[in-house]
């Protein structure tokens, strides 16, 4: 590991000197700020230019006429770029290139020419580029590329590596039968945004190895029938915004994901979809369907995302329309104002994996208890922009976390029933005609984190007080905006008293002493007056990348709020830090009090568990447990003016830093070899002192071998015998005789030594060269 990190440390280096050496040619700029390779860009590019560096990237976009780019023979390998694996050159009114510009570019894996104005290319340009990959043609006008008569009219290019192709808007009103007949590993085309009106059935036979296939925004009216036959990998086909009516007949058994949706399809029939029997994601939103086949969706049994939504289905959809649909997940039947009512005995069917239904401006007026009896799963619910007036019991799961109720008529929160137990995180209820709430209307929703009553007819936040109902401890969220409250006290803050947000804006609050009390308390708690201030607060947080203590400031927008109610230009709370002070850091989820100086760790932010949601978008959160975990953000923080010159000082410490890696990484490299050097001698000396104290054999030189050869006795018996005793330091030289060289034959005697020693050895033995100490 050390061996690597000091490798990719000096590879930096190198490249960073290199760079800094002169190596990058006039006009470019070269950044070797990563170790995965060069990039060099440039702003003219010529004949001229020679790179003295190993450039990965070529960023030659944007080029002004000018400059006049021409890409010439070999231009780029002339100009030592014969390693460089991807080449961009977008909008740069690029008119045409050699046949010959990219040849000795073996490494090249990626180019883009998109936006520039080329309308011919010659079909072998690439063949020479045996790795290229992915090519990006878009935004050409390459119209006379696919002219009958024209000399290119045999195939589109000739490239036998290449995987994708992007060929979107670049005017193609048709394709030849031969386009595709040297580009058989394709497995992504990009033909979207042209004005293709026709293809024929063998255009796309040659791409065995299709996956996915983009004809969106065209002018095709059918398709063949066989036109995808040869296509067995097909799995993603998007036909968006094309004058389609019908896909009788067509098959593609392989497709999992068909995009249909803005094209002309009015009816959906039982043999609509009977090609398509893996289907998983199925879009038909944007038509004009107003009624669909109860069977039409019934053999596709894998279906999982199903768009129905701004279509003009009239209700109630058939109750076993989806009963074969057993994984589906999603379900989306937005912007049907007419459906009014789903089926009178509710959908029928297995609806375990589905978790999201999307009823958004579908003409409902309520909702009875069997409407979703099966889809007793669904986490996020959408009915916005209905005519809901209330909801029985029996029809919202427990597992719901996101309710949408916004735009309704909805006029008593009682009316709406919600299951003891309830999962609810996130309620909203803005836009209907709400005039009271109760604390007990939220006693079943001890989960709830974000609660959104904007523009409805509040007068009050609470028409009731129960001494006996608990806070909501985990709201972190409550919008009040454009209702009519004309007085908030303490007393209202109670059952809210961890909310992090408060947004009271557009009411006719009076300039109370009441009012001011809570506004100081809101104060003291650090709880933010608006969406803007909570998201600013939220960024500044995430943006900050050390772990270090950092001065922030808290600006809640209660000084500006209360100016403007109160038409006086005085501060009404003293939001001027005292000077003794001091810094103290977050560590509980107790509300924070208010100081316009405070020290935070940021470390300790539980950041993952926040999410920013404005009015426009709703974004969930399934994080379990956030009781409390929302009172640690304040409201605005502003980073402290000492705090701005840290930025300065952190490039000179990484380099210190690393400088000082790599002296240590040196020192143990070193202190390694020294080592394993010291161990290698010592092993030596063991080795040898064994050898000569064990065997008694003298080390022989001049090229003499330490090796000899053992002849085994086959008379001999199995356990080794010593015959003769010797002195164990004899200095009298052991020697022993050897049989003939030439002799195929075993002796018929073992050798004997001349001192008389004689070893009876075992057939365990072998005759082969060993070496001599066993």
């Amino acid at each position: 590991m050390g061996y690597i990190l000091l490798y990719e440390v000096v590879i930096l280096l190198a490249s960073a000197l290199l760079v800094s050496s002169g190596d990058c040619p006039t006009y470019c700029t070269c950044d070797a700020s990563g170790t995965s390779g060069i990039l060099a860009k440039c702003s003219a590019f010529d004949n001229t230019q020679h790179f003295g560096l190993e450039v990965a990237y070529l960023d030659l976009s944007n080029i002004p006429k000018s400059s006049g780019l021409k890409l010439t023979n070999r231009i780029f390998f002339n100009a030592g770029l014969k390693r460089v694996s991807s080449i961009t050159i977008l909008n740069s009114t690029l008119e045409q290139i050699d046949v010959n510009a990219f040849h000795g570019l073996y490494n090249l894996n990626q180019l883009n020419l998109g936006g520039n104005h080329l309308a011919l290319l010659e079909p072998d340009m690439f063949a020479n580029n045996r790795h290229l990959e992915r090519l990006s043609l878009s935004r050409n006008p390459l119209k006379y590329m696919q002219v009958q008569p024209s000399p290119y009219n045999g195939y589109f290019l000739n490239i036998p590596s290449l995987q994708e192709l992007d060929l979107s808007e670049c005017n193609l009103s048709h394709l030849l039968p031969t386009m595709f007949n040297k580009l058989t590993t394709l497995t992504y085309i990009n033909l979207a945004s042209n004005n293709i009106s026709y293809i024929g059935k063998e255009t796309f036979a040659p791409l065995v190895d299709l996956l996915d296939l983009d004809l969106s925004d065209n002018k095709l009216s059918q398709l063949s029938s066989d036109m995808f036959a040869n296509n067995l990998e097909l799995s993603s086909l998007n036909m968006q915004n094309n004058r389609l009516t019908s896909l009788r007949g067509v098959r593609i058994k392989s497709l999992q994901k068909l995009d249909l949706s803005l094209c002309k399809f009015s009816t959906v029939d039982a043999d609509t979809f009977f090609g398509f029997p893996d289907i998983r994601d199925l879009n038909l939103s944007g038509n004009a369907i107003t009624a669909i086949n109860s069977n039409a969706f019934q053999h596709m049994t894998k279906l999982q995302n199903l768009d129905l939504s701004n279509n003009k289905l009239t209700g109630p959809l058939p109750n076993d329309i989806f009963i074969n649909n057993i994984q589906l997940e999603t379900l989306k039947l937005a912007n049907n104002p007419e459906m009014n009512k789903f089926p009178e005995k509710g959908f029928q069917g297995e609806f375990s994996e589905m978790y999201i239904l999307d009823a958004t401006n579908c003409g409902l007026t309520h909702l009875e208890e069997h409407d979703l009896k099966k889809m007793n799963r669904i986490e996020r619910l959408y009915l916005r922009g209905n005519e809901i007036q209330y909801i029985k019991p029996g029809v919202l799961s427990p597992k719901v976390v996101f309710l949408d109720l916004s735009d309704n008529k909805i006029a008593h929160l009682d009316k709406v029933s919600f299951p003891f137990g309830s999962s609810l995180k996130q309620l909203h209820l803005s836009g209907n005609p709400l005039k009271t709430i109760s604390p007990a209307d939220f006693i079943n929703t001890t989960r709830l984190t974000r609660l959104n009553l904007k523009s409805c007819d509040l007068q009050q936040l609470w028409d009731s007080y129960d001494s006996g109902l608990q806070p909501l401890k985990v709201l972190s969220y409550l919008n009040l905006a454009n209702n009519k409250i004309k007085n908030l006290t303490v007393k209202d803050y109670k059952y809210v008293e961890y909310v992090q947000t408060l947004v009271l804006s557009g009411n006719p609050l009076m300039c109370s002493d009441d009012l001011k009390k809570l506004i100081k308390l809101l104060t003291e708690n650090g709880v933010a007056s608006s969406d803007t201030t909570e998201k600013k607060k939220f960024e500044q947080l995430k943006s900050k990348g050390s772990v270090e203590r950092v001065q922030v400031k808290y600006e809640l927008g209660w000084k500006i709020f209360m100016n403007h109610i109160c038409e006086e230009n005085q501060n009404l709370i003293d939001f001027i830090p005292k000077s003794n002070e001091s810094s103290m850091k977050v560590t509980n989820p107790e509300p924070i009090s208010y100081d316009s100086s405070k020290t935070v760790t940021k470390s300790e932010l539980p950041l993952d568990d926040i999410e920013m949601v404005t009015d426009e978008e709703i974004i969930f959160s399934i994080t379990p447990d956030l009781e409390h975990t929302l009172n640690y953000y304040p409201e605005d923080i502003h980073k402290h003016p000492v705090t701005d010159t840290e930025a300065s000082y952190m490039w000179p410490i990484f380099i210190v830093t690393l400088s000082a890696i790599s002296i240590i990484l040196a020192f143990v490299m070193l202190a390694a070899l020294l080592l394993r050097w010291t161990r290698q001698k010592n092993s030596y000396r063991n080795k040898f002192a064994r050898r000569h104290s064990i065997c008694r054999t003298p080390r022989y030189k001049h090229g003499s071998t330490l090796y000899q050869q053992l002849y085994e006795d086959p008379h001999s018996p199995t356990t080794p015998v010593m015959m003769s005793k010797v002195q164990e330091h004899s200095s009298e030289q052991q020697t022993y005789t050897f049989p003939d060289k030439d002799t195929n034959e075993p002796s018929a005697t073992p050798a004997q030594p001349i001192n008389k020693i004689s070893y009876l050895s075992s057939p365990f033995h072998h005759t082969s060269i060993v070496p001599e100490c066993i």
